[in-house]
């Protein structure tokens, strides 16, 4: 069975607020830019605390929350039928017993965290109008790779298929025009604007709100087969 948890490229694994604090506050919360396009609160030096107030709201208003990373590249493993199959490393593992040995491998590199996939719901007795609102952020290294439409495909067909959504909303500040034109490219329908609701840069700026529904999102993937 594939893994319902990884696409192309990428993995998705769940937040954890103590091992994530650091890396969010260091490639997330300190970096101005990203702050700015995804975020409208008031732009201040962000703190650990920042942080943990970050996370406590995702853990109570997300339907998913999870970490998208790079695999790790096992220089170990070989393929056999198109399966990765790691190479043991101790006399125990090729003996086939519980032998316990001295020596250990040493523990291996983790996936390479390189942004936040969250999907918002409203109030629980609203969950049965059965829709979500994606938010996404990717560090800013990451960007023009693709990884951002991985990431939203995955967390649609997540969506539809796994939690049983019926709409799927996304959003962009106006002044965000690279999201915009990418949440174009994936079919999302512009649904209309709020005006002037943010005061960014000495402007007002304003939130582009998209959205697909299960059954568009069904039509594009029978389309995708269908040119394949």
């Amino acid at each position: 069975m594939a893994n319902p948890f990884a696409s192309e490229r990428l993995i998705y694994r769940a937040l954890e607020p103590e091992e994530d604090e650091e890396w969010a506050l260091r490639e997330i919360h300190q970096v101005p830019i990203l702050i700015s396009q995804t975020n409208p609160v008031l732009h201040v030096p962000q703190a650990r605390k920042d942080v943990k107030e970050s996370f406590k709201s995702i853990a109570e208003n997300c339907l998913l929350n999870v970490v998208v990373c790079l695999p790790v590249k096992d220089d170990r493993s070989v393929e056999a039928g198109g399966t990765a199959i790691s190479v043991p490393t101790t006399s125990a593992a090729v003996e086939g017993g519980n032998k316990k040995t001295e020596e250990q491998s040493p523990p291996g590199p983790k996936p390479t965290p390189i942004g936040l996939l969250l999907l918002f719901h409203g109030p629980m007795r609203h969950a049965h109008h059965r829709s979500a609102e994606i938010g996404i952020t990717l560090c800013t290294p990451y960007h023009g790779q693709g990884y951002g439409t991985e990431a939203i495909n995955w967390c649609l067909q997540w969506s539809f298929l796994t939690a049983g959504l019926h709409r799927v909303g996304i959003g962009a500040f106006t002044h965000n025009e690279g999201a915009i034109r990418l949440y174009r490219r994936l079919q999302f329908t512009e649904e209309g604007r709020w005006r002037e609701c943010l005061w960014y840069q000495g402007r007002w700026e304003g939130v582009v709100v998209l959205s697909m529904l299960e059954g568009e999102w069904r039509e594009l993937i029978k389309g995708k087969r269908a040119s394949t």
